[in-house]
């Protein structure tokens, strides 16, 4: 029975457990929603006419309508006054925009977008104030379910008492008689 005995293996070296976790997926995903991301910003960039992307100066946002010549020589005069823009220049960092002059059409929008957004903070208003209700109404529902299985319990605890006290009156009533029997 005694044979020779197993052969020994070596262990091999386990690679070392990372404390960190592997986070490539994760990059990876963020990566594309970047890119989504910017994707969907040029897209929309490029739908916005070009004259309006285009540095203006603070004068033209609130100059009165005026004749085209005169607007050619002013013209002429403010792009030799008008510092070229800096490296790295963006239309939308520029402190004057499309959206800075009067507008009723702006102003339209600024409201719809202002009603639609106080309609949307009421609808969350609502629904929370919905759910808190719910809620409410299901601890009352709770209170009265405990409330009505403790009268149940109580009744039917008395009820267990009541019989008992019958069945032990009426026990009593007949050892009585039983006793009286057997003293006569």
């Amino acid at each position: 029975m005694t044979g020779p005995p197993p052969p020994r293996q070596s262990p091999s070296p386990a690679p070392p457990a990372s404390p960190l976790p592997d986070l490539t997926d994760w990059v990876a995903e963020k990566e594309t929603e970047i890119v989504d991301i910017l994707a969907q910003r040029q897209a929309i960039v490029a739908r916005i006419p070009a004259d309006l992307l285009k540095p203006r100066l603070p004068s033209e946002h609130y100059a009165p309508a005026q004749k085209p010549e005169d607007q050619e020589d002013k013209a002429e005069v403010e792009m030799k006054s008008v510092p070229k823009p800096a490296k790295g220049y963006h239309a939308y960092t520029q402190p004057k925009t499309m959206f800075d002059k009067p507008s009723p059409t702006v102003d339209r929008i600024k409201k719809r977008v202002e009603a639609r957004f106080k309609g949307i903070m009421e609808e969350d208003r609502i629904k929370k104030e919905g759910n808190e209700v719910a809620e409410a109404e299901a601890e009352a529902m709770k209170q009265e379910q405990k409330a009505q299985d403790e009268k149940t319990r109580e009744q039917e605890e008395h009820e267990q008492r009541m019989n008992m006290g019958y069945k032990s009156d009426a026990q009593r009533a007949r050892e009585m008689t039983q006793r009286l029997e057997r003293f006569r």
